[in-house]
């Protein structure tokens, strides 16, 4: 539910790109329904199904410059969202679950890369730098976590609360309102 009302509120009023504000979205809100939720930032990368389906193949992602040319005329590509500065930042879920509320911006329609928000159960090393692999819509998102990089909590749509305040109560009324429609039919 988070996933589809929250992206569409939010891009109401941010960018794709809008992980830290997603992200302080998504965890305002969880919060308010008293689901414990902490940002975590992370290195992500998303291989599209050509790649994919080659480190299925293999077993493995190529190093060689003869090897990764050879992938790439066969069509595979991949994406990476983070720098030195700025990770990508994501939601954790009660130590248990990923949840990126833009996940759509490694959207690549010209290298066949078509992913949208979404919510994985993490394995519990993730938290201390593992890394989380996940299938999706035949693409391959690796989130590998850094969780010693907190950057993200001096940026504006971190700081200032105000920024994310419409797409929040938003929200929450808007998943309120379906709960009490499911309440109501029992």
């Amino acid at each position: 539910m988070l996933c589809g009302i929250g992206r569409t509120e939010i891009l109401k009023d941010f960018r794709k790109d809008s992980c830290i504000a997603s992200t302080r979205v998504a965890i305002d809100v969880l919060n308010h329904f008293h689901i414990s939720a902490k940002p975590i930032a992370t290195a992500l990368t998303v291989f599209n199904p050509t790649y994919a389906r080659n480190i299925h193949n293999a077993g493995y992602i190529p190093t060689s410059p003869d090897e990764i040319k050879e992938w790439f005329e066969q069509g595979a590509r991949s994406v990476e969202i983070n720098s030195q500065d700025l990770a990508h930042v994501v939601a954790i879920i009660k130590n248990a679950y990923l949840l990126d509320l833009s996940l759509d911006q490694a959207n690549r329609p010209h290298k066949k890369i078509h992913v949208s928000p979404h919510c994985s159960p993490i394995p519990k090393a993730f938290v201390c730098g593992e890394t989380a692999e996940y299938s999706v819509g035949g693409c391959i998102i690796c989130y590998h976590a850094l969780p010693e990089n907190k950057n993200f909590i001096h940026s504006r749509d971190w700081l200032y609360s105000d920024r994310t305040r419409r797409a929040i109560h938003s929200i929450i009324s808007q998943i309120q309102k379906r709960l009490d429609k499911i309440v109501n039919l029992e």
